[in-house]
Formats: structure tokens, C-alpha cells, sequence
């Protein structure tokens, strides 16, 4: 396993070794950052020593970049957060290539870890939802052509029409976030949403309607069953008297 001793020096010269044809060391150092066993600890020097290397991180590297992508950050630990934050904003500031990737996989995050939670995993996933946005309101005050990539990105990961509802109801959340940051892409996402919706209604059938319907009165019919009036008990025991 390749030691850097906290030194950006020797991430220095794995990109060196890399360039002129060695490649094991800087490998052993990406495999490290896909260890999802990795500690925080380990993920938070690495992503610091990444940042101060990151003028090394061009198209050549787009592999290292999308590895780091698939990292877990968001929602495990304050200082992993701001570690993740700092160096995407760095790649994304010296290498506007990489605009497109980065956004790409954080509207990814948008959707939900699974389709039905209990409260506890309804927490962490409002506190990844949180770190996403804070990186993308980063990256947006940095890039100027981030609003138009965004927004081209939100549009093709919004999800099918036949997944749940929770799923959909996490996304607009989320989409309808970006608003507070994005005033000037208000009216675009509130097309999108109204669209989506009218093709989610359209896939309603007649069928679907009618049962809705149905259940209702249904219910109605029950509660209309077990209401009971109060009992006056003033006039139950007159009655009982005169038995």
C-alpha cells in the first residue's frame, strides 16, 4: 500500500511516475480512495492531499475523478464534508472539464437511498441532501456556466413516471431547492416539474379513479357505522327505571 506520509511531495511524484510510465503507485492510491471500508480519517488526508495536487488532475485523469465521485461524503461526517467540499471545488475551479461529471452525480443524489425508509434513514438522507446543496451553491458562485450544465442534468435524472411516490417527492424537493439559489431558474423548473406531473396524470386510468372512489366511500360507509351517538345517561336510566 503506497504511504504518503501526508505529503503532497510524494502525490507529486506519483503523477510524475504516472506520466512517464510507471502507474502502480498512483493506482495502489486510487484503490485506496475506492475502499468503502476506507476510514474517515484516511478519506479526509487523501482528499487534502488531492486538493494541493490538483494541478495535476487533467482530462488524462478523468478515471480518478469519476472514482472519487462514487465516494460516500455526504451525510457521514462534518470534517469528510468540508475535506469533499474544498476539493471539488478546487478541480472544478482549475478544470472546468470536470464541471459536467461533478454535476452530473451530485443531481444523482437527489433520488433516494430506497424507495421506503424509516425515520432514522429519513434523517440522514435530509443531512446528505443539505451537504449536496451546499457543494452545488459552491460550484455555482465559482462557475458561471454551472446554472445552464445544472439544469440540463436535472431535467435527464428526473425520475420515470412509474417510481414511487416517495421518489418523486424527494426529487422536487430538491429540485424546487435549487430555486433559493437559483432565482433565474425558477420559471424552468417549475415548467419542468408542471410537465412531469401532467404526464404522471395522464397515466392515471379511468380504472384507477373509479377504485380511489370507491375506497373513499368505502370508508365513509365504515366510520358512518361505528359513529355512535353519546349516550344521555340521564334519560338511559329513566328508561332502565320504567322496566
Amino acid at each position: 500500500m503506497t504511504q504518503l506520509n501526508n505529503d503532497p511531495a510524494c502525490l507529486d511524484e506519483l503523477f510524475r511516475q504516472h506520466r512517464q510510465g510507471s502507474s502502480r503507485g498512483l493506482e495502489e492510491f486510487t484503490k485506496q480512495l475506492c475502499d468503502v471500508n476506507a476510514s474517515i480519517e484516511v478519506l479526509v488526508t487523501n482528499l487534502s492531499l488531492l486538493r494541493q495536487c490538483v494541478h495535476h488532475i487533467d482530462k488524462d485523469y478523468e478515471y480518478l475523478v469519476k472514482c472519487l465521485l462514487k465516494v460516500c461524503w455526504a451525510g457521514r461526517d462534518d470534517n469528510l464534508s468540508t475535506a469533499y467540499k474544498s476539493f471539488i471545488l478546487h478541480l472544478v475551479s482549475a478544470h472546468s472539464y470536470f464541471v459536467q461529471l461533478v454535476l452530473a452525480r451530485m443531481v444523482t443524489k437527489f433520488l433516494p437511498q430506497c424507495e421506503a425508509a424509516n425515520s432514522s434513514e429519513l434523517a440522514l438522507q435530509e443531512e446528505i441532501y443539505r451537504d449536496v446543496h451546499s457543494l452545488l451553491h459552491g460550484i455555482i458562485k465559482m462557475v458561471p456556466m454551472a446554472p445552464s450544465i445544472l439544469i440540463k442534468h436535472v431535467t435527464t435524472c428526473y425520475p420515470h413516471k412509474s417510481k414511487a411516490t416517495h421518489v418523486h417527492l424527494c426529487y422536487v424537493q430538491n429540485v424546487l431547492h435549487l430555486t433559493l439559489y437559483l432565482p433565474n431558474l425558477r420559471a424552468k423548473i417549475l415548467e419542468l416539474i408542471i410537465g412531469k406531473l401532467v404526464q404522471i396524470d395522464a397515466m392515471v386510468t379511468r380504472n384507477d379513479i373509479l377504485h380511489s372512489k370507491q375506497e373513499a366511500a368505502c370508508e365513509d360507509i365504515t366510520e358512518g357505522i361505528f359513529e355512535m351517538e353519546p349516550v344521555n345517561e340521564r334519560k338511559f336510566h329513566l328508561s332502565c327505571s320504567g322496566l
